[in-house]
């Protein structure tokens, strides 16, 4: 395919990584792209990712990424604490950028970014991919065209492992690392939710720290944890139907993400082993009474190709179909950084809500 976008990821490496698991997988299907340059935080893993993935330029300075005549757009999958800088820097070079959720680490960082690629004008997409996995645009069909009537509760949950860290991803035990089960796990959850079935208009909230202190695994070190690994989120939705959010951080088993909605007319279940935004992804529904049976998400909600990897891979290659489209041809309704404000600013409810155990207002 001709003119190609020629895309620049900053965090491709090679053996790691978001990137690594999400991006890279599915890009080679994506005929309007062609994968240009690659960066990473040193020379050498930069070489090594650039000859893993046919890239032909590797860089260990994000700026001579973003500067290069050779890229089109930027992608940047590094660490929550370094999204700001090169993500600012693409938008001062006037090149489209995809950033991964978070963000930033703060809502206001977060609002900062928003705001400087508002008055830029460029596409700016953020990763929250739960709002084109196809199984969750079906629901969001299905409860729109009255599947189970009027919707009366939900219950949403994503329970994951995340308790055995080593020294190398000890970061994110400090909440002000802005990566915490708060703002990636339940603010994944809590996006994903409220693209399916609306935003909370009130809603009270606990989040804590039940985990501490956590012994590294390769050292035996014993270290104090202030990020939050249980969120649990009471409220009532702008329909005005109430919803409960739980998402946890545990040792051991877990139980994947689900999705409960009960209406007047039906119940919806949507399950996965792992979570509802990354993960293979099940729809069962039941009207009348009836035993729930698998409903078969229609064919046109998938928009890449078939050799696409399924789970992670598959949602955010879908949201790279958007990227290319606004790119392109200026399409709008990709989740933008306007979007990524609008979740902060609910988290950012949730902590108050939790800190001050009061009821908000939204």
């Amino acid at each position: 395919m001709e003119n190609r976008i020629r895309l620049g990821i900053i965090g491709a490496s090679a053996v790691r990584g978001w990137a690594n698991q999400a991006h890279l997988p599915g890009l080679p299907y994506l005929d309007e792209y062609e994968l240009r340059a690659v960066c990473t935080s040193k020379p050498d893993t930069a070489a090594r990712a650039a000859k893993e993935f046919g890239a032909p330029l590797a860089f260990h300075d994000y700026r001579e990424l973003v500067s290069h005549p050779e890229v089109d757009a930027v992608v940047i999958c590094v660490r929550a604490p370094a999204h700001r800088e090169p993500t600012l820097a693409a938008l001062e070079a006037h090149k489209p950028v995809f950033t991964e959720w978070p963000l930033g680490v703060s809502l206001a960082e977060t609002e900062e970014i928003a705001n400087v690629a508002a008055k830029v004008g460029v596409a700016a997409m953020v990763g929250l991919q739960g709002r084109v996995g196809p199984a969750n645009m079906y629901v969001k069909y299905l409860v729109q065209s009255g599947y189970v009537g009027k919707v009366l509760s939900c219950v949403i949950y994503r329970v994951t492992t995340g308790q055995e860290k080593t020294s190398e991803h000890a970061w994110d035990l400090d909440k002000s690392n802005g990566a915490t089960s708060l703002t990636i796990a339940a603010g994944h959850t809590l996006d994903t939710l409220a693209f399916v079935l609306g935003e909370f208009s009130e809603l009270s909230a606990w989040v804590r720290t039940q985990h501490s202190p956590l012994r590294l695994t390769d050292t035996g070190e014993e270290v104090s944890v202030t990020s939050p690994d249980h969120v649990l989120v009471q409220g009532v939705l702008e329909s005005g139907a109430l919803a409960s959010v739980y998402v946890a951080s545990v040792p051991g088993y877990v139980t994947g993400g689900r999705l409960e909605i009960y209406g007047t007319d039906g119940t919806i279940l949507v399950t996965s082993p792992e979570s509802l935004h990354r993960g293979v992804v099940t729809v069962k529904g039941s009207q009348n009474g009836s035993a729930p049976e698998v409903l078969i998400v229609p064919d046109h909600y998938r928009w890449v190709p078939a050799e696409v990897p399924e789970a992670a891979p598959l949602n955010v290659a879908q949201l790279y179909r958007l990227f290319s489209g606004a790119i392109r041809e200026g399409k709008t309704g990709y989740p933008d950084f306007q979007d990524a404000a609008t979740r902060y600013r609910l988290l950012d409810a949730v902590t108050r809500a939790s800190e001050l155990g009061v009821r908000i207002t939204l």
